[in-house]
């Protein structure tokens, strides 16, 4: 949740007249100077830290360029087992490859995408050895004419949730759909 305030912090900074108010400092008491006073810091700090660990548990799936069309059958074959309705699946099945086709042009040629269940959800984890400088990268809607940026925006309007990480040597994008 501090990496979404931070980066809101950093998306609205260049405009004075927009004020919101920390739903997070309102719901436990804390003074918004104490976790706002350096939000591009903690922004950068948690950004590029990995996430938690994949499950030894998780099905894992290696691929490159000559997979990449294979993406969509290997998701919709597990996801669909796991119980994740049609609508849902198309939409998962749709990011995952906009996701994957991101790794082989900036992460590396190849990744790894992993999948398990959690908490109600199908987890899906990409990863990859590129680097993301943006912080807000998926967030905003990219420009049309700009290279990259659109499959984790896309990511981000058909998933549940979309968590990325990136540092020096990986970038780790993990999307959660809920089973029903």
């Amino acid at each position: 949740m501090l990496l979404h305030e931070a980066l809101s912090d950093i998306a609205f900074a260049a405009d004075e007249s927009f004020q919101l108010q920390c739903a997070y400092e309102a719901s436990v008491g804390l003074d918004p100077t104490a976790t706002h006073s350096d939000a591009e810091s903690l922004a950068e700090k948690t950004f590029r830290t990995a996430l938690t660990d994949v499950p030894d548990r998780a099905e894992r799936w290696a691929f490159g360029p000559a997979e990449l069309g294979q993406v969509r059958q290997w998701v919709a074959g597990h996801a669909s087992s796991h119980g994740v309705s049609l609508d849902r699946l198309e939409d998962l099945c749709l990011a995952l490859h906009e996701i994957c086709t991101n790794t082989i042009r900036f992460g590396g040629g190849h990744g790894t995408l992993t999948l398990w269940i959690a908490d109600g959800a199908l987890i899906c984890d990409i990863s990859d050895q590129g680097r993301i400088d943006n912080l807000l990268v998926g967030r905003v809607l990219p420009p049309l004419d700009g290279l990259g940026g659109r499959g984790v925006w896309l990511a981000n309007q058909l998933c549940d949730l979309v968590q990325l990480r990136s540092g020096d040597g990986f970038t780790q994008v993990r999307v959660h759909t809920r089973l029903r």
